[in-house]
C-alpha cells in the first residue's frame, strides 16, 4: 500500500499577479496492490495481481472575486480557478497460468481493467474582466475631453479613468468616451461536473516450442476490446523464432538469429470521452463581451446569452477504432567473449488507425462546412506511419 499527498499555497502570485490572486493546490494518491502466486502442480504455476487506485487533484481560490487584469500593469481579483479538481478510480486484474509439459511453455491469462473520472472544472465561473491600451481623447484641468484630440492611452490609464469618472457619477457610455472603460469581459457557465467510466480487458495465449535445442519457435494471439469504441475486432497474432546457429552438442550458441512479427493494439484514453462530454456545447458555455458597459458588476449567465462567442467544441468519431501497429524484426547476435557482445537488428513498424485531431469546421474557400466559425475538433483514427530502423 502507497499513499501520497501535496499541498501547495499562495500558487499564481508573483509578476504581475497581486496576492489576491492566490491559490492552493492539493493531491493525493491511494494504491493498492496485492499479488497472489499459486504452484498448482509440478508443470502449473498461477499468479493472479490486483491493484485498486485512488487519486484526487484540487485547487481551490482564496477569494471568489472577478479577475481584474489591467495589461501591462498588475492582476488582481479571484485566481478563477474556483474549486476544481478530479477524482480517479481504477481497478485492474490480471491472471496468468504458465504451463509446461514436453517440449512446449504454454502461457495463457486476461487482464480488466475498470477507470471512473469525476472531473469539476470551475474555471472563470466567477468571470474576468481586461482592460487593454487604446486611443482616447486628451482630457483638460477638469478631466473633460478636449474637443478633436486624441492620444495613445495604456491600460492603467483607462482603468484610471473609469474609476475616476464613477466615482463622478457617470454612465458606462460617458465614461467610454472619455477613454475609459473594460476593453473585455469573459464568463463561464453551466454544470461544472463531467464524469465518464470505462472498461477494457485482454486475452492472450502464448506457447514457447522449443523445436530443438538450438531453435524455439513462439506464436501466440491476443484479444483486446473496451467500452466507449465501437470497434471490438482487435485480434493480435504474434510470431517469433529464436535459432542458436553454433548451439551444438550440449554448447552454448555463440550466434543467435531472431526473427519476429506482431500486431500490436493502443486503447483509446478515458480523457478523450472526457473532452467531449465537456466541450459538448451543452454541458459548459462560454461568453466574451467585448467593450462591456457594466463594470465591476457581474451579470448572470442569462443576461449574457446574446454574446456567447464560439466555442471550440469536441467530438470524438462513432467509427474510432484502437490504433494498431505491424511490426516485424529481425537480427543477429555474436558473443565475442565472455566480456561483450555484438548485435544487429532491424524493425519496420507500419501504423494504422492512428488517433489524430482536426477540425472539420475549417473554412474551404472562405466558405464554413457548418454555416459558423465555431472550431468542431473531431479526434478520429485516420492517421498512420512508416517506420524503418537498424
Amino acid at each position: 500500500y502507497q499513499n501520497g499527498r501535496s499541498a501547495a499555497e499562495n500558487e499564481g502570485v508573483g509578476n504581475f499577479a497581486l496576492a489576491s490572486r492566490a491559490y492552493s493546490r492539493t493531491s493525493t494518491d491511494h494504491t493498492l496492490q496485492v499479488t497472489e502466486t499459486s504452484i498448482l502442480n509440478p508443470h502449473t504455476i498461477n499468479e493472479t495481481r490486483f491493484q485498486w487506485r485512488r487519486s484526487s487533484a484540487w485547487s481551490l481560490s482564496d477569494n471568489t472575486a472577478p479577475a481584474l487584469t489591467v495589461q501591462g500593469a498588475f492582476e488582481s481579483g479571484g485566481a478563477q480557478v474556483g474549486n476544481s479538481g478530479s477524482l480517479d478510480h481504477s481497478t485492474e486484474l490480471d491472471n496468468m497460468t504458465t504451463f509446461t509439459h514436453g517440449t512446449h511453455t504454454w502461457k495463457f491469462g486476461a487482464r480488466l481493467r475498470n477507470s471512473w473520472i469525476d472531473d469539476t472544472s470551475m474555471n472563470n465561473f466567477g468571470g474576468s474582466y481586461t482592460f487593454f491600451g487604446g486611443l482616447g481623447p486628451l482630457l483638460d484641468a477638469a478631466n473633460q475631453a478636449i474637443p478633436g484630440t486624441s492620444e495613445q492611452l495604456t491600460a492603467l490609464e483607462r482603468y484610471r479613468r473609469t474609476l475616476l469618472f464613477q466615482q463622478m457619477g457617470y454612465t458606462g457610455e460617458q465614461i467610454r468616451a472619455l477613454g475609459g472603460g473594460a476593453s473585455q469581459f469573459s464568463l463561464s457557465a453551466g454544470t461544472p461536473l463531467a464524469s465518464v467510466k470505462q472498461f477494457d480487458v485482454g486475452l492472450f495465449f502464448n506457447d514457447d516450442w522449443r523445436l530443438r535445442r538450438n531453435v524455439t519457435l513462439s506464436y501466440g494471439l491476443r484479444y483486446e476490446t473496451q467500452t466507449n469504441i465501437s470497434d471490438f475486432a482487435n485480434l493480435a497474432p504474434r510470431l517469433g523464432l529464436a535459432w542458436g546457429i553454433d548451439g551444438k552438442n550440449g554448447r552454448s550458441a555463440r550466434t543467435v538469429v531472431r526473427a519476429g512479427a506482431g500486431i500490436f493494439y493502443d486503447r483509446i484514453a478515458d480523457s478523450l470521452s472526457l473532452q467531449s462530454v465537456r466541450f459538448n456545447g451543452l454541458t459548459q458555455q462560454s461568453y466574451v463581451i467585448f467593450n462591456p458597459s457594466f463594470y465591476p458588476s457581474v451579470p448572470s449567465a442569462a443576461t449574457l446569452a446574446a454574446g456567447a462567442q464560439p466555442q471550440n467544441l469536441y467530438f470524438v468519431d462513432g467509427a474510432i477504432q484502437a490504433a494498431r501497429a505491424f511490426q516485424a524484426s529481425a537480427g543477429v547476435e555474436r558473443q565475442i567473449n565472455k566480456y561483450s557482445r555484438v548485435s544487429f537488428n532491424y524493425i519496420t513498424t507500419r501504423g494504422t488507425h492512428i488517433q489524430r485531431e482536426r477540425n472539420i469546421n475549417a473554412p474551404v474557400l472562405g466558405v464554413y462546412p457548418f454555416g459558423d466559425t465555431q472550431v468542431r475538433t473531431l479526434a478520429e483514427s485516420t492517421g498512420f506511419s512508416r517506420t524503418n530502423q537498424f
